[in-house]
């Protein structure tokens, strides 16, 4: 077999999270075992396209769709026929696919099972393809219960007699072995041979509390784990959902193959279909069985109930009853894909309308089409046309905004998005035609402390930028604040960390007050479209204390963005429950509604007219 590597790093539209610090596992809980565990083995050699029959003592459900009356009508368990089938598996490229085995079953044949010796396979081969070879699972069954131990030995505990998924601990099962926090937003923080490490470096201390055992109750969604004489079989659906998304890639099915899809890797920016898409899309569209439909709603029910991060904030109890008051639901039950894409797209983009959730493209069901243009809710609406005359308002005083320009005694560091690259600037340090914002903040770092440079005042302009990715965030924190922190909830479990780290500026591999810009008096330019990490920047700059904001009150957004897709295949991207917040008195609070501008300044002309605006900042003395 040969594998393709590649590295699932997401560029996010918002403060993306992923767990990829290095170092040793969190302390390990005591973990509960069952008694004489029997190591079960996938036989890869023995499943292939033909199909075989297989019997076991199963039950049914009733599809929540359904009146929760006629649960009790369910009928009694049975024996159902199973078929198995091989797929070609997709990580990262259309070339060489590897194998995954997939279970379907006669009560539902149109909905994808997975088995758990598979979902073994399956994520660690994901996971060794993804530069994380000491990601490792071992897998026991005893009666109706299979559980899946990590190398950090905490479980993932299914049982089919229940319908019930069992996490000791969520967070410690899902993070990446290298990972020293149990919960962290930063990605990059690689160490070389001789120990040192590049641009982060974790403190040797940080705030951080567990979260609760959580247990999916499936029954309640009406949803089956099926037992069997081979062991427990899950929905594909529900591994994607909590076993995959919550670092960044999702399982996506079209009924010939499945594809490990990471971010953006489906449409490019223009529109066009990347090759992962070309393959997604090759199979054929129509109507999507009544079966599949009818699960994929309870299995989107189940999913947002427990991710969805704004729940509470929208007044949201159940999805199910919010599809019911919103009028979504027969729609979302409907054999047309069309008509189920348009209700994915009205749920994300109309009713949530966070400016994180977002429809991203439609079932293979009803086929790729480029011209398709999502609604808008009143939010997004409000925001891009407010994003459209500030815009207006700059290119009046630039053609191109420099990201580095000196008046007189005041820098000012401008940009829009917050990007990383695999980019060494170690082996090439940054000039003036850098690729990134480290590039970017380690260019200005070197003006600003030049030898002779009139610079007194640090003015790092966010009034237009919508987010990115998290690391060149919190680099940018780290060289302003000199010791760099984020607070971090996972609101599915109640886990809770307030991170602390410093950045290396001058490129030596040590971690100093030389890195620190914090000698200099420093503010932040920002406006309502300051949105995601261009909402965090400053919320962590407002309860520092070490950074004057300037401008009007930041557009907020306080959730990692999940990516995920239906069962029926539409692709879409969710508030996740991973919640950005910033601590006072102990009590860890979103940054959703933004922060408020130590000094206000209503003329939006005043933003760009940089003369002015220094002339401002020297009253302000």
């Amino acid at each position: 077999m040969t594998k393709n590597t590649v590295r699932l790093i997401p560029i996010f539209a918002l403060c993306a999270f992923v767990s990829m610090s290095c170092g040793s596992s969190p302390a390990v809980r005591d973990t509960p075992k069952a008694e004489n565990p029997v190591r079960v083995e996938a036989d890869r050699d023995t499943v292939s396209d033909t199909a075989q029959d297989g019997s076991a003592d199963l039950h049914t459900t009733t599809p929540l769709s359904e009146d929760k009356e006629s649960k009790s009508e369910a009928k009694p368990a049975t024996d159902y026929k199973v078929t198995y089938k091989e797929f070609p598996l997709y990580l990262g490229s259309s070339f060489n696919p590897d194998r995954i085995n997939l279970a379907f079953f006669d009560h539902m044949p149109s909905v994808p099972y997975i088995s758990m010796a598979e979902t073994e396979y399956l994520l660690e081969y994901i996971y060794h393809s993804t530069y994380y070879p000491t990601y490792e699972l071992e897998l026991s069954e005893y009666g109706s219960v299979s559980t899946l131990t990590r190398e950090n030995e905490y479980t993932m505990e299914v049982d089919s007699d229940k319908d019930t998924i069992t996490y000791l601990d969520y967070d410690a099962f899902i993070l990446p072995p290298d990972s020293i926090r149990l919960i962290d937003i930063m990605k990059r923080n690689d160490f070389n041979p001789d120990g040192t490490t590049n641009y982060f470096q974790h403190t040797d201390y940080a705030y951080e509390r567990y979260g609760n055992e959580i247990t999916l109750s499936l029954s309640d969604y009406n949803i089956d784990i099926i037992g069997t004489e081979e062991g427990c079989f899950v929905p594909l659906a529900t591994i994607s959902d909590f076993l995959c998304v919550d670092n960044y890639f999702s399982l996506l099915f079209n009924g010939e193959s499945v594809i490990i899809l990471g971010y953006d890797e489906i449409i490019n920016p223009r529109g066009r279909l990347y090759d992962l898409g070309k393959v997604y899309y090759s199979a054929p569209a129509g109507s999507i069985p009544e079966d599949l439909v009818k699960f994929s709603y309870n299995e989107l029910c189940l999913a947002l109930d427990n991710l969805y991060g704004l729940k509470d904030l929208h007044g949201i109890s159940t999805f199910e009853n919010f599809f019911d008051n919103t009028g979504l639901k027969a729609d979302l039950l409907s054999t047309d894909p069309a008509t189920v894409d348009g209700a994915i797209q009205e749920l994300l983009n109309v009713h949530l309308d966070d400016l994180h959730s977002a429809y991203v493209a439609p079932s293979y069901y009803k086929g790729y089409d480029p011209d398709n243009v999502p609604p808008e809710g009143s939010s997004t609406v409000s925001f891009e046309e407010f994003q459209t005359r500030l815009s207006d308002i700059r290119d009046s005083y630039y053609d191109e905004v420099p990201f580095y320009e000196e008046i007189g005694d005041t820098a000012y560091i401008t940009f829009d998005k917050f990007i990383t690259t695999t980019q060494d600037y170690y082996k090439n340090p940054p000039d003036s035609n850098f690729s990134d914002t480290i590039g970017g903040m380690l260019y200005s770092y070197q003006q600003i402390t030049r030898k002779g440079s009139p610079v007194k005042n640090v003015v790092l302009d966010l009034s237009l930028n919508t987010g990115g990715d998290v690391d060149a965030a919190a680099y940018v924190i780290g060289m302003f604040l000199g010791e760099g922190q984020y607070s971090l909830r996972n609101l599915f479990t109640d886990a809770m960390t307030t991170d602390y780290y410093y950045v290396d500026s001058d490129l030596n591999h040590e971690y100093d007050e030389k890195d620190s810009l914090s000698g200099y008096k420093l503010y932040c330019l920002i406006s309502p479209v300051s949105f995601s990490c261009g909402n965090l920047v400053p919320c962590i700059f407002k309860s520092s204390h070490k950074v004057t904001l300037l401008g009007q009150t930041s557009g907020g957004g306080t959730c990692c963005v999940l990516h995920m897709s239906t069962a029926t295949g539409s692709v879409f991207q969710l508030s996740g429950h991973y919640q950005l917040s910033f601590v006072k008195n102990g009590v860890f609070y979103d940054i959703d509604k933004g922060t408020d501008p130590d000094y206000v300044i209503s003329n939006l002309n005043n933003f760009y007219d940089r003369q002015k605006l220094t002339n401002y900042i020297h009253g302000l003395y």
